[in-house]
C-alpha cells in the first residue's frame, strides 16, 4: 500500500515537474520560436524616442587591433539631438541636424540628410528612403534596404552612422527582448541584429552591428564589429 502511495506521488512529481518546463519554455519564446516581448505591438516612434528637444548623450568606445596585434582603445562623449513635430523629424549633432526622418502610416523612414554645404545646411533628398522602424514592431520582424555614401560629409555624419548605415546595404532583424545595462541605468530593450553589406549581393557582411531600443528613450546601447575594429556606444544620460 506504502509502495503504490509512494509511485502515486512519484509520478504526479514527475508531471507536475513537466508542466513547469513546458511553462518555462511558454514564457521564454513565442509560438513562432521569435524573441519574447510585449503582447501588444510597440510603435517605431517611441523605440526611436522621437520627443521633440530630447537631448542623448552617450559613451563611445573605440577598440581596434593593429599589426601586432596590439589593442588601441579610445573613448569620447557623443551627443545627440531630437527634434521635430508630427510627421517631420532630424536626429543630430550639437551644430546641425543631420538625418531626416519622415513617420509614415507604416514605418519610420529616412528621407533624407544635411551635409553642410558652404556653410548653410541644405538637406539632399533620397530617392529610395530605407526603413529605420517599422510603426508596428511584433515578436518578429526583419527588413532591409539601403542608404547611398554621402554626397558632402562632414565628420559630424560619421557620429550618426549607426541610424542611417551610410554608403552599406543592410539587413536588420528584431532578435531580443532582454536586460541591458548601460551609465544610464538598467532598461529593458528590444535588441536588433544589423548586417551591413558593400554591395547588395553579398553573401558575407563587412561588419555586424548589435543595437538596443528602449520605448520613450530611444537608443541606448550599440556594439559594432568588422575586422579589427570594435565600437560600444552606451547611453549616459537622457532627458
Amino acid at each position: 500500500m506504502n509502495r503504490n502511495r509512494s509511485q502515486t506521488w512519484f509520478r504526479l512529481f514527475v508531471l507536475l515537474s513537466g508542466l513547469l518546463l513546458a511553462l518555462v519554455v511558454m514564457i521564454g519564446c513565442t509560438e513562432d520560436g521569435g524573441p519574447a516581448g510585449p503582447s501588444d505591438p510597440v510603435d517605431g516612434v517611441d523605440l526611436l524616442g522621437l520627443e521633440d528637444g530630447r537631448r542623448l548623450i552617450y559613451l563611445r568606445l573605440d577598440s581596434i587591433r593593429d599589426d601586432d596585434f596590439n589593442l588601441q582603445v579610445t573613448e569620447a562623449y557623443d551627443t545627440f539631438l531630437v527634434t521635430g513635430t508630427g510627421e517631420d523629424w532630424s536626429i543630430g549633432n550639437t551644430a546641425q541636424p543631420v538625418i531626416s526622418l519622415k513617420v509614415t502610416d507604416l514605418a519610420v523612414i529616412q528621407n533624407g540628410y544635411w551635409p553642410l554645404v558652404g556653410g548653410n545646411p541644405d538637406i539632399v533628398h533620397l530617392p529610395v528612403p530605407p526603413v529605420l522602424m517599422p510603426r508596428s514592431l511584433s515578436n518578429s520582424g526583419s527588413w532591409g534596404g539601403y542608404c547611398p555614401q554621402i554626397q558632402l560629409g562632414t565628420e559630424e555624419v560619421q557620429h550618426l552612422f549607426y541610424y542611417s548605415y551610410f554608403g552599406f546595404h543592410h539587413t536588420k532583424s528584431y532578435v531580443a527582448y532582454r536586460q541591458v545595462n548601460v551609465p544610464a541605468g538598467s532598461f529593458t530593450a528590444f535588441q536588433f541584429n544589423v548586417n551591413l553589406y558593400q554591395f547588395y549581393d553579398d553573401t558575407d557582411p563587412v561588419a555586424t552591428v548589435l543595437e538596443s531600443y528602449v520605448p520613450e528613450i530611444g537608443l541606448i546601447q550599440l556594439t559594432v564589429s568588422g575586422g579589427s575594429f570594435k565600437r560600444i556606444l552606451s547611453l549616459v544620460s537622457y532627458q
